[in-house]
């Protein structure tokens, strides 16, 4: 099935039954700018959402597509929404090119079955003796895992993965992580307000990017549950705008293994949970080195727990210095004090 349209405005494919190598190949070409693809396909990749093993996969962009640009007739199956990926195994400049151009990017392949298993499972236990939110921006009806370094490893190496950091490497420079948490959102949680993460930063605008941030979903992201709601584009947008009620606002609906990536800039916000089952995640953001972090870590990861975590991450959590030498321990390198024989 295929209809010609201008281009940069939509084009639609068939794909049939593929492999999953060439699944993936397709998912990860890169969007450009302004193009829309829409892709009916047998389910390789992803878990069927119907009778008859197919999902409809809308590769999304700024832009909605046209009105009645296309119709599949009748099919025995139920279409859902997944994000237009990148693939894991693209280079951390491509990753961060279409981060800088979009504010926004999906990476698929982050993480294993096994590891997404795993995680779940392990903040599963901290989450018992998690508390629900303080106000209307935590959620009364959602669970955040702060401290996230002192209570679980599952996230050790995917907070120092080679991609993540060469994605960091070219849009912050010189980083660290500021603010790690699980977000669980619970049945009724209500829409977050959207919001900028670099707006508590008070840098006169426009500036460099301060903040970047990764979701990680345990759990399906859909419009239903709660997935990461965001306006494309608006990392652009002139200082002081804000949002309106004719912004279009999309829904990052990704599968497990997948990670978003978005600027601090972005305006966002996390989405209601319509369904009866809770809705996990991970956020692991990062900022400029020069500025506070949101949680302190030194204090947040205790010194025996963070002087046996791998050195990279270490740095990350504050035991760094920004050049030339901010953040010193009385003259020295704060790691190398880490580091030093508790007794002595």
């Amino acid at each position: 099935m295929r209809r010609a349209f201008p281009a940069q405005a939509l084009v639609i494919v068939w794909l049939g039954s593929l492999a999953p190598a060439d699944a993936g190949l397709f998912l990860a070409l890169r969007r450009q700018r302004r193009l829309v693809i829409w892709v009916l396909l047998h389910n390789p990749i992803i878990p069927p959402s119907g009778p008859g093993g197919r999902v409809s996969c809308r590769l999304t962009c700024p832009r909605p597509a046209p009105k009645g640009a296309w119709t599949a007739g009748a099919w025995p199956l139920s279409l859902g929404l997944v994000m237009a990926t990148m693939s894991a195994a693209s280079s951390g400049q491509d990753v961060a090119r279409q981060l800088m151009d979009d504010g926004y990017v999906v990476v698929a392949g982050m993480m294993t079955p096994e590891g997404v298993q795993n995680a779940r499972a392990d903040l599963d236990r901290v989450l018992r003796t998690t508390r629900t939110g303080r106000n209307s921006f935590e959620g009364f009806d959602t669970q955040r895992i702060y401290a996230l370094f002192a209570k679980t490893r599952v996230f050790d190496a995917l907070a120092t993965g080679p991609l993540l950091l060469g994605v960091l490497d070219q849009v912050l420079g010189h980083y660290q992580l500021s603010a790690p948490v699980g977000i669980c959102i619970g049945p009724g949680e209500k829409a977050q307000v959207l919001h900028r993460d670099d707006a508590i930063y008070p840098v006169p605008e426009p500036h460099q990017p301060l903040v970047v941030n990764t979701m990680w979903p345990l759990d399906e992201f859909t419009a239903e549950n709660g997935a990461t709601r965001f306006i494309p584009g608006s990392h652009q947008w002139e200082p002081g705008r804000q949002p309106a009620p004719d912004d279009p606002v999309e829904t990052a609906v990704m599968s497990p293994g997948s990670a978003l990536f978005y600027l601090g800039s972005l305006w966002h916000g996390g989405g209601a949970n319509q369904t009866l089952r809770p809705r996990l995640g991970v956020i692991l953001e990062y900022a400029a080195g020069w500025l506070r972090p949101q949680e302190n870590h030194c204090l947040a990861v205790p010194r025996d727990i963070a002087r046996e975590l791998p050195e990279r991450l270490q740095e990350l959590l504050g035991y760094n210095i920004y050049p030339p030498f901010v953040g010193y321990v009385d003259g020295r390198h704060p790691r190398r004090v880490l580091s030093a024989d508790p007794s002595g």
